[in-house]
């Protein structure tokens, strides 16, 4: 998110300053996304019964945003500060991490998409190799590869004294970014349109006509339990990002676009968007999955959760005729042995 900034001037050697207003609208936003998706971090953790590749999911998901938002309210405090405007090895890692952060979440959304398509296209086979450590290896990888492109694209950057993207980042900078971000944007996108192609056909023919045990129903019905909810998730995201990786990637075929007012402008409402995004993701969590809001509703008004209720109700359904059975004057040991217990 570091290259969220808009641009400077190209004869401006100072560093970038925010306007009072945008630095606690930045720093109260990143705040927002750090506190959320902290939030969420919990709900997941203890809503085991979330569908296995979904939570996986959601977790990378979520710990990327906990770490962007919280890096990216300590960036938006610096940014202007003037010891921290020359370039070092706290303002290189600073950008790293950012723009590294955007990458993993873009890449985690992608494979979310993936998982849940294959899901659909051969649902057999996907059993077969669906497991916990396949989707922990999976999602390592992702974080790896996100990290390997961020440094491959920096270490192509520009050796400049100013600690601020437009100035580090070189035309093969802006190249790699734009690349690696858009082809993850049509990835999600076409692999949306295909699951919701499959998930038509599954729900109009295939359910109603699923011929099996009870658990291979159960799981196919949570496959597209859990494939509504991916959609939830990619569509906003893909309105967020697309604004402004798109507008990246003209910047690289244009470049003197960035010196235009209008494009300042165009960013300015871009990074707004995108932004946003972190923080409405744990609302939709919320929307989507009965058990996280099970888990943040114990963890603000303190109430028991499904398991504490159902076992209160059926002792009060064992101890009610019991207690009936006394008044009445019917047995007396009996009963008053099932009040005790």
């Amino acid at each position: 998110m570091t290259e969220l900034t808009p641009t400077l001037p190209s004869n401006d050697s100072s560093p970038f300053k925010l306007a009072p207003a945008e630095k606690a609208a930045r720093v109260t936003i990143g705040m927002l996304v750090f506190v959320e998706n902290g939030v969420s971090l919990y709900a997941l953790r203890h809503a085991p019964s979330v569908q296995t590749s979904l939570r996986y999911s959601l977790t990378s998901l979520s710990i990327a945003n906990v770490l962007c938002g919280l890096v990216f309210t300590y960036h938006s405090i610096v940014i202007d500060i003037s010891q921290f405007g020359e370039v070092s090895f706290e303002c290189w890692m600073r950008h790293i991490v950012l723009t590294s952060l955007t990458i993993t979440t873009l890449a985690t959304v992608a494979t979310l998409i993936l998982d849940r398509t294959f899901a659909l296209f051969h649902p057999f086979g996907y059993r077969r190799f669906a497991s916990r450590a396949f989707f922990v290896c999976t999602h390592v990888l992702e974080w790896l590869l996100s990290v390997l492109v961020t440094t491959t694209a920096y270490a192509a950057g520009n050796d400049q004294n100013v600690c601020h993207f437009s100035k580090m980042a070189s035309m093969a900078t802006y190249t790699i970014l734009s690349i690696v971000r858009c082809s993850l944007v049509v990835i999600i996108v076409t692999s949306q349109v295909i699951m919701f192609c499959l998930a038509k056909r599954h729900i109009t023919k295939i359910v109603p006509n699923l011929v099996g045990s009870s658990q291979l129903k159960t799981a196919v019905r949570m496959n597209i339990k859990a494939i509504m909810t991916t959609s939830a998730i990619v569509l906003p995201f893909v309105v967020c990002v697309t604004p402004l990786y798109l507008g990246y990637f003209v910047a690289t075929l244009k470049p003197d676009m960035t010196k235009d007012y209008k494009w300042k402008i165009y960013l300015s409402f871009a990074i707004s968007i995108l932004m946003v995004n972190g923080a409405i993701n744990p609302a939709i969590y919320c929307w989507r999955l009965p058990e996280v809001r099970r888990v943040l509703k114990r963890l603000c008004c303190n109430s028991p959760d499904d398991t504490t209720a159902n076992l209160a109700q059926t002792v009060q359904s064992t101890i009610q005729p019991s207690l009936t059975t006394v008044s009445n004057g019917h047995t007396t040991g009996q009963g008053h042995c099932l009040v005790h217990n």
